[in-house]
């Protein structure tokens, strides 16, 4: 078992390059490198005959450095996928958006529309009712002079037109 690793201030001094997931990929890398010198340097201190495991060591940690690297790439592919997505996502809610209105507009005209002719209808059915009206008052008229010289003749005999 080895001791514990005795520097921890040089992979915590470590700065954030790019993005979130650079963040957690660079401080890994560097505590990978700083445990693999440390590893190697115990490893060397202890039995300088074990360079097979040294090597073993190193091949290891080359393997994983190169696999943290290589996913850190993915993530990289995956976060510019997503940030073209989204913005393709923008894209398409603006002209969404602008075709509600589109449409909420046209339905609005030809309501507009309808309300307009039923109107014009009522306007002419008016009119017509209220020519119908004249008619009538101007016949009522008549009538009721009529009857007023029918009433008159009956009352008067000899008055009137003969």
């Amino acid at each position: 078992m080895l001791p514990a690793i005795n520097k921890p201030s040089a992979v915590l001094s470590s700065t954030p390059v790019k993005t979130s997931q650079t963040y957690l990929s660079k401080p890994s890398l560097d505590i990978t490198l700083a445990t693999k010198e440390d590893m190697i340097s115990r490893l060397v201190e202890q039995d300088p005959i074990n360079a097979k495991n040294i090597n073993m060591i190193k091949e290891h940690i080359k393997d994983m450095t190169s696999l943290v690297r290589r996913l850190s790439r993915d993530i990289d592919t995956c976060e510019n996928a997503l940030s073209s997505n989204k913005a393709a996502l923008a894209a398409l809610n603006t002209r969404i958006n602008s075709m509600d209105y589109s449409v909420i507009a046209q339905n609005a005209d030809s309501r507009i529309n309808r309300c307009d002719a039923g109107i014009k209808e009522l306007v002419r059915e008016m009119k017509e009712s209220n020519r119908n009206i004249v008619k009538l008052r101007q016949a009522l008229e008549i009538q009721s002079k009529q009857q007023v010289f029918c009433v008159l003749r009956e009352k008067y005999p000899g008055t009137g037109r003969k």
